[in-house]
Formats: structure tokens, sequence, C-alpha cells
């Protein structure tokens, strides 16, 4: 008798869909992770934008799912949004700072005609 109720049981319809979005969502952090092994060696700051890139992704897919979204989850997607704009904007900004600072040094660790001209200058020596 249990044998004929256990051939009986099916799975609710929308199981295979869960299932086709876990996998989905599994290939997705996969593909992330990956990206992120590649980028790792180079430097920590290419990690930290491959990471917000990835979570511009994921809002990206999250809003393309098709699903309805209330207020709370509109207001918590417009917070996260607006980090997320705000950490680009920061990290772009931290990237010029390092780039003006990299740009002037020499390269064997003497100081370079400009940062002469900006020390004589802020000294009053010219």
């Amino acid at each position: 008798m249990c044998s004929k109720k256990s051939k009986n049981i099916k799975l609710p319809p929308d199981t295979t869909t869960v299932n086709k979005k876990l996998k989905t969502h599994i290939k997705q952090i996969k593909k992330a992770k990956l990206q992120t092994e590649k980028l790792l060696p180079k430097s920590q700051l290419d990690v930290a934008e491959a990471s917000i890139e990835i979570l511009w992704e994921i809002v990206f897919d999250y809003l393309c799912s098709g699903s309805v979204i209330d207020t709370a989850e509109m207001t918590s997607l417009s917070s996260v949004i607006q980090r997320l704009a705000s950490s680009r904007v920061q990290l772009a900004n931290f990237v010029n700072k390092r780039g003006n600072i990299n740009s002037t040094t020499s390269p064997q660790g003497e100081m370079s005609e400009e940062v002469i001209e900006k020390i004589e200058t802020a000294l009053k020596l010219l």
C-alpha cells in the first residue's frame, strides 16, 4: 500500500522552475568566482571593482526577474542602487588619487622635476 502512494506523489510544477533558477544562479556565482580569481593576482583594487560589477549584475537580474516589487522592496533596492553608485564614484576617486601619486614619483625613487617645483613653490624658494 505504501508503494502505491509513493508512486502517486508528484513534485509541484514549480520545482522545475526553482531548480533551473538555482542552477542558473550557481553558474553565475561560479562565473563571478572565476572572474574574481583572474583579477586577484593583479590588485586588490581590481577585486573591489569586480565585486561592485557583480553586485550590479545581481540587482539587474533581480529587476529583470519579473517579480512584483512592493514598496518595502523598492525602498531597499533604491538604497542598494544608491550605495553601489556611491561606491563606484568613491572607487574611481581613489583610483585617480592613486594614479596621481604614482605619476609624480619617478621609477628610481628620485623626485621628479614636477615634485621639486611643487615643493619649492610651497616653501616659496623660487
